[in-house]
């Protein structure tokens, strides 16, 4: 008999089995194979029914007595037997020439060779004693029915027609119902039920067998019961009633039991659970397993074990599944098992050290043995199979640790695997959940370098190229890129590394590269897949150039060639953006409001509306501003898009005095986004708006609630400007009232200050840039056709020369007002002065452990209060704590004695916050450096950074003139030339610094030997900028200096002496350099 253990042992279904273990299924393990077999297999089992008592060789033959035995038995008695005793009506029938004792002769002489020639003879028998009453008849009737069924299933053994099996049917069911008293009758019962079971009766089968368990299951060999619940098994399975046998099946499980009985069952009902998918079932089942040790150690138990792992992970039951994966026993221990116990055996068989009568028994046993060793060594191994099931259920419970590790043991202890490319493959993948994107891109380099593994190359080249794209190891993308776009260019896998490398250059701000480099690709491929990814990075760089012409036909170009694009609808709207960047604010309106028309939930739908409430914004339209930036949070925008959106509103808001809408915006912005970096910044708004409109004491307590709130937040960079702006604030309005107040006293009081200021603009400009802190509308008001003005003018003008009148502040309410407001903002000032505050707030923050705050008031006490701080203080830990602008404050006082180190913590500040507000004194920082050094285009560079992306910041006066400084030292002098005529296009920025652009720009002729247009500018300065002594003095004694050079002395004397009798000449310090040259002329 085969059983469930043989199965798995067949070479056809091995690879078959390997193939769903990989996929992940256990495969399914079928008690019996169908058609042939089951007939092949009952004939064998028929003849261990036959082999039971007086017919035990009644088929095989091997004794001759066997059916001849049985014959000549029913020959003897019908020879003894007297025709009288026979009914008329059955003497006479086939054979009517032939009486009963002929024919019992003929049946024996034909049964053993030709069972299909004593049949006829039987049945004639048969005919003549039906209904016979004696005793001595149904003897022999009975005998002859027991014949016939045993003939029709030999002559099926010879020919295989199951009609012969089909003809015995009728005969085992009469001989079943009507002699239950033979000894037979559990024989004829087996018979009966087999021949069902060979013509496939199976409903009929399976009730027959049900009934001999039911009668005869304690009087069964264990061989023989196995057989039966073997067929019966298959039988109901058949027929479709595996739920009528499963109470037999469960019954043969009780210890009563062989051990071989009680595994057959339990595999049998495996299978049923499995089936029919009851976890319940399944689950008692396993309880059966461990019930019994022995059950541990089958083969059968072990798949039906993954199988049953298999179901509770389908069913997303992952403990359960870990549980029972833990349970399997890989092939290799069940045959250590089974080599361990056979060892044993052989050794006290060998040494005789045994009870004689136990010899045969442990003589089956190793036979036994034997058998399991080489149907084990036969089996497929799963070992690798079943850890591979282990890890994957351990992701799947979130264990992402243990699962990567799981798969990186595999690849380690099975690298000759046949299914090893999928271990490393997910092996890659769990790293990267688990963060491990070193170990990830390092097993994804080794999985490529491989050239037999092709299963998976392409999706592990996309995750690499990811990787390297977020490592930003360009240059690896690059070349990775290059090769899998060569080798597959019109497979998928060529736009994905082409999209990843065009961002990642994008990113890197290299759009050089992918304007050259992209082109050439195209040119080969033509029709490649990554044609459209070509086309939207080349419009992506074009856009970050500003070639937005260039950018348009880019995309526009994407959008006629490839409507069925993933870039389809962001080439639309870039088509939008690159209109904005030109100016075309109406086509750039048109574009973005029938794209956000059409784009449903893209993700560039909150940035098209960041754009609509831009464009609304520049027209005035706050209304239709304040709902585009509103859609922005609706569609779930960037956090960047989501700040931009909520402070743009409020600048909005502010702008249009709706103050109460104004701090409601920021307030909700901070409601909803506690925890964000940019809260610092809302707080700082709302600071500058309570300023602006005079609350002063309502600004220091946002300030303080701000510093309070996000001080300790490394990635909040506003809360340095906030620290900084109370600083900055208490000390402006201190010094604004001090200064408002001299100079409006001052102003009434002194009639010559009078004049000056009112008639002498350039005297004005000067001293209102001296005292910055005076408001800038008082400023404004002192200007011609002011209200102010015209009244303070009139009376100085009819004033008598040298009359000194003062006047009352009374008579100019204006002036009265402003010292009214610059007392009141006084008042509301802290109690205390901000190095107390800040002193007594550090401390607090280095008592709670808030060390970033702690350090980032050591700044601006350092900075402001001269709070000595030495370098030795400022170490690795700081460094990590420290915010981007603390990062510049330390590289200020690392430069002091590392100026290579500095550089380092400079370039580290850009790098947290490329876009944060310390960005400008970093990058000013690196240009002083760099300049401070002799490195004059490197500083130029990080100049014109600074004067590209923060024009408007407080250092782009001072980053203009650095930058004309340096290229004037590298003898770049046109560049220096362009560099400097920059501050004199800047209206705002007229003042000192013209005249000393002015000065500059001569020198740079100057040096270039252009001595007639450095006379110019020499002239021009010293005329137009007299009243900056420090930049005339120098202009004049240039100018002066070239002219004695030419044999102009007059001019020279003449131009010596117009700048000595300036009104600010004696101011410069050449002032007695240009009197000693002129009296020598």
């Amino acid at each position: 008999m085969r059983t469930s253990g043989a199965s798995i042992s067949d070479e056809a279904d091995s690879p078959k089995l390997a193939s769903l273990f990989v996929e992940g299924n256990a495969p399914s393990l079928p008690l019996c194979k169908t058609g042939v077999w089951k007939r092949q297999s009952v004939v064998f089992l028929w003849s261990c029914r036959l082999r039971l008592g007086t017919l035990q060789e009644y088929v095989s033959g091997l004794v001759s007595r066997g059916i001849a035995g049985c014959v000549v038995w029913l020959t003897l008695c019908l020879a003894c037997l007297p025709t009288s005793m026979l009914r008329a009506e059955a003497q006479v029938q086939a054979f009517p020439d032939l009486d009963l004792p002929t024919l019992g002769q003929r049946a024996q002489a034909a049964l053993q060779a030709h069972p299909d020639q004593a049949i006829p003879y039987m049945i004639e028998i048969r005919g003549r004693l039906s209904g016979a009453a004696s005793a001595e008849y149904l003897a022999i009737y009975r005998e002859n029915i027991f014949m016939l069924g045993l003939a029709h299933m030999k002559w099926f053994q010879a020919s295989g027609d199951a009609a012969h099996l089909s003809e015995a049917i009728p005969y085992w069911d009469e001989f079943v119902k009507n002699f239950l008293s033979d000894e037979r009758h559990l024989l004829a019962m087996f018979n009966w039920a087999d021949c069902l079971y060979g013509v496939e009766q199976w409903d009929g089968a399976v009730s027959r067998y049900q009934d001999v368990f039911g009668i005869y299951n304690q009087q069964i060999a264990a061989d023989d019961l196995l057989g039966l619940l073997n067929r019966l098994v298959v039988a109901a399975a058949a027929a479709e009633r595996d739920a009528d046998i499963q109470a037999i099946l469960r019954q043969c499980l009780e210890p009563t039991y062989s051990s071989e009985i009680r595994l057959f069952c339990l595999n049998a009902l495996f299978d049923r659970a499995l089936v029919t998918s009851d976890l319940n079932d399944l689950m008692a089942l396993v309880a059966e397993i461990n019930a019994d040790r022995g059950f541990r150690y089958d083969l059968g138990i072990n798949l039906r074990l993954l199988s049953v792992g298999d179901r509770f992970e389908e069913e997303e039951q992952y403990l359960e599944a870990g549980l029972l994966f833990s349970m399997v026993l890989p092939v290799e221990q069940l045959l250590f098992v089974v080599e361990d116990r056979l060892i044993e055996l052989e050794e006290r068989l060998f040494k005789r050290q045994y009870i004689a009568s136990k010899k045969s028994a442990l003589v089956v046993e190793r036979d036994q043995l034997r058998e399991q060793r080489a149907l084990l060594a036969g089996a497929p191994k799963y070992t690798a199979n079943l850890r591979w099931r282990q890890a994957r259920v351990l992701r799947l419970m979130g264990r992402t640790y243990e699962a990567y590790f799981g798969f990186r043991r595999l690849i380690e202890d099975y690298p000759q695997h046949v299914q090893v490319e999928q271990f490393r493959y997910a092996a890659i993948l769990q790293g990267l959940e688990c963060g491990y994107k070193a170990e990830a891109v390092e097993m994804a380099e080794a999985y490529l370098d491989e050239p037999a593994f092709v299963l998976f190359e392409k999706p592990i080249a996309v995750q690499l190229a990811r990787l390297y794209k977020q490592g930003g190891e360009v240059d690896k993308l690059y070349v990775l890129a290059d090769e899998f776009l060569h080798r597959f260019p019109f497979d998928p896998v060529s736009a994905q590394m082409t999209h990843s490398l065009g961002h990642a250059w994008f990113v890197k701000g290299d759009t050089e590269a992918i304007l050259e480099d992209f082109p050439i690709w195209s040119e080969e491929f033509p029709d490649g897949a990554f044609i459209d990814s070509v086309k939207y990075w080349s419009g992506m760089a074009y856009l970050f150039v500003g070639d937005f012409e260039q950018a348009l036909r880019a995309f526009k170009a994407l959008i006629e060639a490839h409507a069925g694009s993933v870039y389809f609808q962001e080439a639309r709207f870039r088509c939008g953006v690159a209109y904005f960047g030109k100016g075309d604010y109406a086509q750039a309106r048109a574009i973005f409001e029938e794209w956000v028309a059409v784009a449903g939930n893209h993700p560039l739908q909150a940035e098209a509306h960041v754009f609509l409430g831009d464009l609304d914004a520049m027209e005035a339209a706050v209304e239709a501003a304040l709902q585009n930036y509103e859609l922005v949070e609706t569609y779930q925008g960037a956090q960047s898009l989501i700040d931009h959106a909520y402070f743009e509103s409020a600048a909005l808001l502010l702008a249009n005095r709706r103050f109460a809408n104004h701090d409601l915006c920021l307030q909700r912005y901070l409601d909803r986004f506690p925890d964000s970096p940019a809260g610092a910044e809302a707080v700082m708004r709302m600071a500058d708006a309570n300023l602006e409109r005079g609350a002063v004491a309502a600004a220091f307590d946002f300030y303080r609630d701000g510093i309070s709130r996000f001080g300790n937040k490394i990635d909040s960079d506003h809360v340095d400007l906030l620290i900084d702006a109370w600083w900055r604030s208490d000390a402006a309005i201190r010094e604004g009232f001090e200064a408002t107040n001299q100079f409006i006293r001052q102003l009434l009081a002194d009639e010559d200050f009078r004049s000056e200021m009112l008639n002498n603009r350039v005297a004005q400009i000067g001293y209102f840039q001296e005292n910055s802190s005076i408001p800038v509308p008082l400023q404004e008001s002192l200007t011609i056709r002011q209200p102010l003005y015209d009244a303070l003018k009139d009376v100085t003008d009819a004033s008598v020369e040298g009359s000194g009148r003062s006047l009352e502040i009374n008579d100019y309410p204006e002036l009265a007002d402003w010292m009214r407001q610059s007392r009141n903002q006084l008042d509301q000032l802290p109690d205390e002065l901000p190095a107390a505050v800040f002193k007594e707030m550090r401390k607090q923050a280095v008592a709670d452990g808030a060390w970033a705050l702690a350090l980032r008031l050591l700044r601006v006490l350092n900075q402001r209060a001269d709070v000595e701080v030495s370098p030795v203080e400022l170490g690795f830990d700081e460094v990590e704590l420290a915010s981007p602008a603390t990062l510049v404050w330390i590289a200020g006082i690392e430069a002091q004695k590392d100026p290579i180190e500095a550089r380092g913590l400079l370039l580290q500040a850009i790098e947290r916050a490329p876009a944060g507000p310390a960005v400008v004194d970093a990058l000013f920082m690196l240009a002083e450096l760099e300049a401070e050094d002799g490195f004059f285009d490197s500083a130029a560079d990080y100049y014109e950074r600074i004067l590209n992306d923060h024009f408007d910041s407080e250092r782009a006066q001072q980053s203009a003139r650095g930058r004309g400084d340096a290229l004037r030292l590298a003898r770049r002098y046109d560049d220096a030339i362009k560099a400097y005529s920059l501050i004199l296009n800047q209206r705002d920025w007229r003042g000192e610094i013209w005249a000393e652009a002015t000065f500059n720009i001569g020198r740079c002729f100057l040096d270039q030997e252009q001595l007639g247009k450095a006379q110019g500018f020499f002239e021009r300065t010293y005329l137009a900028y007299s009243g900056y002594p420090m930049w005339a003095g120098k202009a004049a004694m240039e100018s002066a200096a070239l002219l004695e050079a030419s044999g102009d002395v007059e001019s020279a004397r003449r131009t010596y002496k117009f700048f000595v009798d300036s009104p600010r000449g004696s101011e410069s310090p050449l002032y007695e350099v240009a009197r000693q040259r002129m009296k020598t002329l």
